[in-house]
């Protein structure tokens, strides 16, 4: 799945490409690559293992993207750096809830909540790359942990963007979701 998304962030010019996995899996990774990318070890969290591929980006802006969504877009890619600057650090794709939200307490529902504010957000995220550095430097000290790189950004006080997502940009998290995998990747090979 890692190199799906790594083909697509190709396809889209991102250079240089940085693949961030376990540390026992580096050097079947840089195997695996044959030089396509720069493979860098993770941490114990996705926000050290995100923190450590940012110490080898030098460019202005980056791409941040979880190898568990194999089927990112062009269009997502190009809308969220397009968003970037125009008081914007960081700009995410995502989508509305399309399901009742409640808010639960020990076993509980305590209340039902207006889902018309709430979106499911995806990656690729795009940020201002020495922004986002800062707000991880920031969250080290400061013992933070963010569950995506745009939450860091705005405890921040940085602005994110939002753009609509693609619900194909499926995060492949259970085994479940391996089965819609399967059927995106077969609808996909049978169109012209």
């Amino acid at each position: 799945m890692w190199w799906w998304s790594a083909d697509a962030l190709a396809s889209f010019g991102c250079d240089p490409i940085i693949i961030v996995v376990p540390p026992k899996w580096v050097a079947p990774t840089m195997d695996a690559i044959e030089g396509r990318a720069s493979v860098v070890a993770g941490g114990s969290s996705r926000q050290q293992s995100v923190s450590n591929g940012l110490a080898a980006v030098y460019s202005p802006v980056v791409v941040v993207h979880d190898g568990a969504r194999p089927f990112p877009t062009r269009r997502i890619f190009q809308e969220v750096v397009a968003r970037l600057g125009d008081g914007f650090d960081g700009a995410v794709p995502g989508y509305p809830s399309g399901e009742t939200l409640k808010e639960i307490e020990r076993g509980a529902v305590v209340r039902t909540i207006d889902r018309a504010k709430f979106w499911a957000v995806q990656t690729p995220q795009a940020f201002i790359t020495q922004t986002l550095k800062d707000a991880h430097r920031r969250a080290r000290a400061d013992s933070i942990e963010a569950t995506d790189c745009a939450q860091l950004i705005e405890h921040y006080g940085g602005r994110v963007a939002i753009v609509n997502g693609d619900p194909t940009n499926i995060k492949v998290t259970y085994p479940h979701d391996l089965e819609v995998a399967s059927t995106i990747l077969a609808r996909r090979a049978a169109r012209p």
